[in-house]
């Protein structure tokens, strides 16, 4: 009885994750940027500010498990393939998509502080020099599969259950503000993690648990930009 009650459960979720699947179309990043919440500087009203923005990965060195950190190399989106049917592993994590809102975050605070974005290479009144670690995984968000958990749902309902995925966002943040007056550092470890349960039948699922990855690194971006913004500002 417990076994044909399980069966049941189980197609109803699948088939609930069939009917579930979003064709919602695609936010771009001006847009996930503005709906995040807005911070003010107070140091950067009325002047001019240099934003200098880098990316690095820890990847393991060659023959070894040790870690080392290389700044990363950006690629456009059309030009990471690693074969004809194979996609780069930082096409399907919208890597790309994760360091612009980065970047683009960082523009939105100078901007709704009242300060002016320089140009490069041009002398300015402040600079903010802001880092984005992540690795050896690559992308700052990213999904995980749990083969074990999902292979002992798959044994309990008959290979009708759930797979068990993590969204996951595991990045360093380093921020640094300076001007004539003071120079104020924030850095950050970000660890989150989130599981879900998705059906087999649900074609979308691996996307869907990309964008809970995604949310969690805007999410989480967004906590520790106040925080910085908060540092400056009561220093």
């Amino acid at each position: 009885m417990f076994r044909k009650k399980s069966l049941v459960a189980a197609l109803i979720l699948a088939m609930s994750a069939m009917s579930g699947c979003s064709n919602a179309p695609q936010k771009t990043v001006d847009d996930q940027v503005q709906e995040r919440q807005a911070f003010t500087i107070h140091a950067l009203k009325g002047k001019s500010v240099a934003l200098d923005v880098a990316y690095f990965q820890k990847v393991k060195k060659e023959g070894t498990d040790e870690l080392e950190v290389r700044p990363v190399e950006r690629e456009k989106d059309n030009e990471m393939y690693k074969g004809v049917l194979l996609e780069d592993a930082r096409l399907q994590l919208k890597t790309n998509e994760q360091l612009d809102f980065f970047q683009k975050y960082l523009e939105r605070v100078v901007t709704t502080s009242g300060g002016q974005l320089a140009q490069e290479g041009s002398k300015a009144d402040v600079k903010i020099q802001a880092s984005l670690t992540y690795g050896p995984t690559p992308a700052p968000a990213y999904r995980s599969y749990n083969f074990g958990k999902s292979l002992g749902l798959g044994l309990l309902t008959l290979g009708l259950g759930p797979n068990s995925y993590d969204a996951v966002a595991d990045y360093e943040i380093g921020l640094t503000l300076n001007d004539n007056n003071k120079t104020v550092e924030y850095k950050a470890r970000v660890e989150q993690s989130s599981e879900h349960l998705k059906s087999s039948f649900n074609i979308g699922r691996w996307s869907e648990v990309q964008e809970a990855a995604m949310e969690a690194f805007r999410v989480t971006l967004e906590a520790q930009l106040k925080a910085f913004s908060a540092k400056v500002n009561q220093s």
